[in-house]
């Protein structure tokens, strides 16, 4: 019983990024918490060519604002040639960019 409730305690912090969405190639943690996404990566999401990331998007009819890159959202996208960022993201988590050459 201790276990379990230890590994519900350590999930917890986690629920707050709930959905996981595509939306026009490019993927989302949409936090319906705080009303913002964060460009992430799904599993095998190798991003190519020209990335335009838009400043907000639309989810289940809510706007949500784009307001930052998460932590290896672009890791070894060598085919990425171009990614325009909106003045919305403030904040780009580490290694995001990692071994994008």
């Amino acid at each position: 019983m201790k276990k379990f409730i230890l590994a519900f305690l350590i999930l917890i912090p986690m629920l707050a990024w709930a959905d996981l969405v595509q939306i026009d190639g490019i993927w989302y943690n949409i936090n319906q918490e705080t009303k913002v996404a964060e460009v992430t990566k799904s599993n095998g999401t190798i991003y190519s060519g020209n990335i335009s990331i838009p400043e907000s998007v639309v989810y289940n009819g809510t706007t949500y604002p784009v307001t930052s890159i998460g932590e290896l959202a672009f890791v070894y996208c060598s085919g990425l040639t171009s990614i325009d960022i909106p003045n919305s993201v403030t904040s780009i988590g580490k290694s995001a960019f990692y071994a994008c050459m």
